[in-house]
């Protein structure tokens, strides 16, 4: 498509013997089939699901003593395995289902969880870990 635009306005500009409207009007058509194909190729790279694999964790209030922790899914993996680790004892663990462009949060009950908190999520073969001292 931007091959024929680009030989039309050649052949415009050769018939018309390069004068100045030519010259000018083909500078606008350039400039603004440019613009509408860099703002496709921009939205098209901003969409966070478009042909991408990722997946992040994180915690709901990463300063305060709540435990709680969000998924936000933008791959196709879908089965998350949890686990929250005090110390080295293993104290919830559970699983999620998360299909792609979600996001999932948790509901951890703190109780009397005291020292260092991990939150361990894991998805096929890929890991993922937080950590949070209380």
């Amino acid at each position: 498509m931007p091959q024929t635009m680009l030989l039309l306005i050649f052949i415009l500009i050769n018939k018309h013997f390069m004068n100045s409207k030519a010259i000018i009007i083909s500078t606008i058509v350039i400039f603004f089939m440019s613009s509408l194909f860099l703002a496709w190729s921009e939205k098209r790279q901003s969409d966070e699901n478009f042909q991408k694999d990722w997946w992040v964790l994180s915690f709901d209030e990463p300063r305060g003593s709540d435990i709680n922790f969000t998924i936000a899914n933008h791959s196709q993996k879908t089965s998350f395995h949890w686990e929250v680790i005090s110390g080295a004892e293993k104290m919830s663990e559970g699983e999620a289902r998360i299909a792609k462009g979600s996001i999932w949060k948790s509901d951890i009950k703190t109780g009397d969880l005291t020292g260092k908190i991990t939150i361990r999520i894991s998805v096929g073969s890929d890991k993922k870990e937080i950590y949070k001292n209380l």
